[in-house]
């Protein structure tokens, strides 16, 4: 037993240097649906690369980085289904729920049913309803938050946000887009502070984003560097 979990660990947490040997994985501005033997539904988020490990006994998904949504299948042999990450285990209860690692932590969204998180070194456990979401680290649960369902807009390839500053959201493109989003330091010389944006944004069509933002906003949107940069300016 004690040699079968330190190859479990050992998968875990080799992290991002054997991603690009995961089973399932996507790129910048990438989403992609899978479906396994089981009947079990996988969402994979932009940047998220997964391994799957079922066996006789157990069916394990090992999330490596990024986000992704299941809606798990009834599986015939009555296997546990469990995700693993960096932070810790979480045992499906029949459900529906979604996960994203984070740096420091791992986020939980439970949408159906619940969800039994079990941390990696502490082993702190909690069981997670639908409707709530937490988030969790190796050494502990933080307390519990009721859902925000523009948290799961992503599944449509969209980003929710709302009072969200400018140069927060510049981050948000950069993240989804792998490209370097530079905010003209005179967009803000008439302005009495940041401009909020607000609204739901696509994260796969470039393009489309810069429309919605310059019709919406009083910038304008410039690419060079063969489309890796972008500068946003004051409109003219």
């Amino acid at each position: 037993i004690l040699a079968g979990s330190s190859i479990i660990a050992l998968t875990v947490y080799t992290g991002k240097k054997q991603a690009w040997l995961a089973d399932y994985r996507t790129t910048y501005a990438e989403q992609k649906s899978i479906q396994l033997e089981d009947g079990t539904h996988i969402t994979l988020n932009s940047k998220t690369a997964i391994d799957v490990n079922y066996t006789a006994h157990d069916r394990e998904i090992i999330l490596r980085f990024g986000e992704i949504y299941v809606e798990t299948g009834k599986d015939n042999a009555k296997r546990p289904f469990k995700i693993l990450d960096q932070h810790g285990e979480m045992l499906a209860l029949g459900t529906a729920f979604n996960v994203q690692q984070q740096k420091d932590q791992t986020l939980l969204i439970v949408t159906e049913h619940a969800v039994q998180v079990t941390t990696q070194q502490s082993k702190q456990q909690q069981t997670i309803q639908a409707g709530q979401q937490i988030g969790f680290d190796t050494q502990q649960i933080y307390p519990t938050q009721p859902i925000q369902l523009e948290q799961l807009t992503w599944r449509n390839g969209l980003v929710t946000v709302n009072r969200m500053s400018l140069q927060d959201f510049a981050q948000i493109i950069e993240k989804n887009f792998w490209i370097h989003v530079v905010i003209d330091p005179n967009l803000f010389a008439t302005l009495p502070e940041t401009i909020e944006i607000s609204g739901s944004y696509p994260m796969n069509n470039l393009a489309r984003l810069i429309v919605l933002l310059e019709n919406t906003y009083p910038v304008q949107i410039e690419t060079s560097f063969f489309g890796q940069k972008i500068t946003i300016s004051k409109k003219n």
